[in-house]
């Protein structure tokens, strides 16, 4: 899991749960993974069917065919040294709470990546951050706290996200599909094909989209594991 943490960090791009166990729920009568109700009535989100075929079959064809999908190494790039800490305002009390960078800051940083990012996928993923703030965290470990409402059924499961690296795997859920290659940073890796690393990226993609239930019937991972 390590070697899908430093690949995704490299990423120009932006399964098993990011941290903590799934915790499964039925969504709401009337409501499935495709519409939303809003303040008053009306559908605030809506998933794109034809996107959400595609990306099905995407991840059918990394799973049948992995050796198929090959890694390119990426061109060296200087970063900017890091703020010390990152400040995060609270959406629903105001308060304002600094974290430090080496930690959360870096998950507090991404926060309006990750919103913009959510928006765009086919499958209805939300956030919670308030654990990220000093008032309504409550004395929670910092993090964010993500639903999925699986693609197939629209039950509703959540896993946590607390780290850095859990934070740049995250972003493997915005790769656009169908994948045919992999930016594999600069020097980490070999050129070429790599079936493992392309099974285990799939997998964890699949796994934050879908529910355990839905994933073998999609034939997107095999029954009993």
């Amino acid at each position: 899991m390590k070697r899908i943490g430093r690949l995704v960090a490299t990423m120009l791009m932006g399964v098993l749960p990011a941290g903590g166990q799934a915790q499964e729920g039925i969504l709401p009568p009337g409501e499935t993974s495709g519409t939303r109700s809003g303040a008053d009535g009306a559908p605030s989100w809506k998933g794109d069917p034809e996107k959400r075929k595609a990306l099905i079959e995407s991840l059918r064809a990394l799973r049948r065919e992995p050796e198929k999908v090959e890694f390119h190494s990426a061109m060296c790039y200087k970063i900017a040294r890091p703020p010390e800490s990152v400040s995060y305002t609270c959406k629903v009390c105001g308060t304002v709470t600094e974290h430090p960078w080496a930690g959360v800051g870096q998950i507090v940083e991404g926060l309006p990546y990750l919103e913009r990012s959510l928006s765009e996928l086919p499958v209805r993923i939300t956030f919670d951050a308030s654990s990220l703030c000093s008032t309504c965290g409550n004395g929670r470990p910092p993090g964010i706290e993500m639903t999925t409402e699986c693609g197939e059924c629209g039950k509703a499961f959540r896993w946590n996200v607390s780290t850095r690296e859990e934070e740049d795997r995250l972003r493997l859920l915005f790769l656009r599909h169908p994948i045919t290659s992999f930016d594999a940073g600069p020097g980490k890796w070999k050129d070429g094909p790599d079936p493992d690393r392309v099974k285990e990226i799939a997998e964890y993609i699949s796994s934050h989209m879908f529910c355990e239930t839905c994933c073998p019937i999609l034939g997107l991972k095999e029954a009993g594991r």
